[in-house]
């Protein structure tokens, strides 16, 4: 079985100053940013779940509770995610949880505090259905007092039958968007052989589509007017023939 799990620090910093009390750290020990994505690959395409666990540090100098909130940006096929928070475990449906983690200055909670729980199978007619590719899942720690002290970080699984095979897409390895943080528009660069169609896909922070857009597959840049979009981060999924490529984040100023 070979796994590979590395931080991405890809991120741009969020340009509106949220105080972070909560650090995230990965079952390595090492300290996942704001913003940061979490790349996991498998190349175990099975009927078993693939979890990543986490340890939270209150970086504060005072007790706090914190709570989690999972948000979906992509899936490949019917595949699914869960978690389990402070001794609770959320169903796929379930995106809050109800249950805070209290954690005294400096304290550090376990592994087992905090984990994320990926699914890439599903049973149709009691016959299970796998689905090679890439998820993308994102999530929000924050202090259940006072939400605007948050920490955030995406997740990208990615189950095959051989490993890489997703990052050695030529799609998405052709794709760039900038500037980002953009104001108004920012341009998408790509090169998609072979495409019959494709389109862009904004979504918020709570994963819901606030925005959809058909490119063209024989031009090799699109303008992307979001001057109707609030500020904040957002994220956006090249779609290319009916699978999800590319996902990643947006800063709108």
């Amino acid at each position: 079985m070979k796994k590979v799990y590395i931080t991405a620090l890809f991120s741009i910093l969020c340009f509106i100053a949220f105080a972070q009390t909560a650090q995230i750290i990965d079952h390595h020990d090492n300290i996942i940013n704001f913003g940061d994505t979490v790349i996991y690959e498998s190349n175990d395409i099975e009927l078993a779940e693939h979890i990543l666990e986490f340890k939270i540090k209150n970086t504060s100098t005072s007790s706090l509770s914190y709570d989690v909130r999972k948000t979906k940006i992509s899936y490949v096929g019917n595949s699914s995610v869960y978690f389990c928070f402070a001794g609770s475990c959320y169903g796929a449906n379930i995106d809050n949880s109800s249950d805070p983690l209290t954690l005294t200055a400096d304290e550090t909670s376990a592994l087992v505090d905090f984990s994320s729980h990926y699914k890439p199978y599903m049973y149709v007619n009691g016959v299970p259905e796998l689905y090679e590719g890439s998820s993308f899942v994102a999530y929000t720690v924050y202090d259940a007092t006072n939400p605007t002290d948050s920490m955030y970080f995406m997740i990208k699984y990615t189950v095959n039958n051989h490993i890489g095979i997703d990052e050695n897409n030529n799609n998405a390895a052709s794709v760039k968007a900038y500037p980002n943080p953009a104001t108004d528009y920012f341009t998408v660069e790509y090169n998609f052989e072979n495409a019959q169609m494709a389109e862009i896909q904004i979504l918020n922070i709570l994963g819901s589509t606030v925005m959809n857009q058909e490119i063209s597959t024989t031009d090799n840049n699109a303008k992307i007017n979001i001057s109707e979009l609030n500020s904040g981060v957002y994220f956006y999924n090249i779609i290319v023939d009916g699978n999800n490529i590319i996902s990643k984040k947006l800063i709108v100023r």
